[in-house]
């Protein structure tokens, strides 16, 4: 069998277990990393299995070790490898996502879930860099922030709300 076949009987037996309703799941490794692996699509299973995150959703999957990092990402499922977080993370506060990229670099935005029940992340390009962050509840997108355009959107009792804009320096002509 190769090595896509024990991929997939590992989700198949991890399978049973999943929390249905998980789109995402975030953990940080040994090393500081924190390790995404998403179905890509908002809806699907994911869990932890020891060192190993597993997210499934028809032929998507993603698979990861946070001692290792990606395994696999298929189907179009998505599976990201970021330097430790440096927002601040509570259930009652949500997640701070400050801008590294896009036309609000340097803009620190909230997003929250007032119930304290949705998983909150901050989003990274390819190369590390904060670019986004999204607030999961079950099947659903409940808050997101795009570090081209802002706020995206908030329902299900999450919001989205600029907590700081970058400094403007002001110079005046001779």
């Amino acid at each position: 069998m190769g090595r896509n076949g024990k991929l997939l009987v590992l989700a198949m037996a991890i399978g049973g277990a999943l929390p249905a309703g998980a789109a995402a799941l975030s953990a940080e490794g040994p090393h500081g990393r924190r390790i995404t692996v998403s179905t890509g699509t908002g809806s699907g299973d994911c869990a932890r299995d020891g060192h190993r995150l597993v997210c499934i959703d028809g032929d998507r999957i993603a698979v990861a070790s946070l001692e290792i990092g990606c395994e696999t990402a298929e189907g179009g499922a998505i599976c990201e490898v970021a330097p430790p977080r440096r927002g601040r993370v509570s259930p009652e506060d949500g997640v701070e996502v400050e801008c590294e990229t896009g036309a609000k670099k340097g803009y620190i935005y909230l997003i929250t879930d007032s119930e304290g029940k949705a998983l909150c992340v901050q989003n990274y390009d390819g190369y590390g860099r904060v670019n986004g962050g999204t607030c999961f509840k079950g099947r659903e997108t409940c808050a997101s922030v795009n570090c081209d355009h802002g706020c995206e959107g908030a329902s299900l009792n999450c919001g989205c709300h600029i907590r700081s804009r970058p400094r403007q320096t002001v110079s005046t002509a001779d």
